[in-house]
């Protein structure tokens, strides 16, 4: 049993990790179940998992049996993982929630796609002798969308190219 204690802001806060604790964290991150499911597995919420899984909340045996069973894992299993027979890969914690990238849907700043609309945006500028922020001031634009719309970062949408041909 590995013990560790703290000293904290002027009182003692006595934390007691265990390997049984720190068996069971690295259960329910191999098995990619996060504290909320945890939580709702044994009647807590996912505050008082973390505060199990830090060694600042006991945990009784029976609440203890359900976890392991939530990890779909034996007793026989855990004891092993307790004993060293079976080792975990020790994964951060991070590794359970999906990254959630959505793509750009307004605009397309990673990949450039350059528009017919935009070599004909870009064409009537330099005809009419403007710099991309003489042209952004008579639109009534900034600078950098003139040239995010010739360069096919960003859409072009046809309402602003009767602006700019306006102008």
């Amino acid at each position: 049993m590995e013990r560790i204690k703290l000293k904290r802001g002027g009182r003692h806060n006595i934390r007691v990790i265990t390997d049984d604790i720190i068996a069971l964290r690295r259960m329910r991150i191999s098995r990619k179940i996060s504290r909320v499911d945890a939580g709702k597995a044994i009647g807590v919420s996912a505050k008082t998992i973390e505060r199990i899984e830090n060694g600042r909340h006991n945990i009784s045996d029976e609440r203890m049996k359900q976890l392991i069973r939530r990890y779909r894992y034996t007793l026989e299993e855990f004891r092993h993982i307790l004993e060293g027979k079976i080792v975990l890969p020790d994964l951060p914690a991070r590794s359970i929630y999906k990254t959630k990238r959505t793509p750009r849907i307004e605009g397309r700043k990673y990949q450039k796609i350059i528009s017919k609309e935009a070599r004909v945006l870009k064409a009537i500028r330099k005809l009419r002798k403007l710099t991309r922020p003489q042209a952004a001031e008579l639109c009534g634009l900034s600078r950098s969308v003139i040239d995010h719309w010739e360069n096919g970062r960003v859409n072009l949408p046809s309402e602003r190219i009767k602006t700019e041909i306006r102008n």
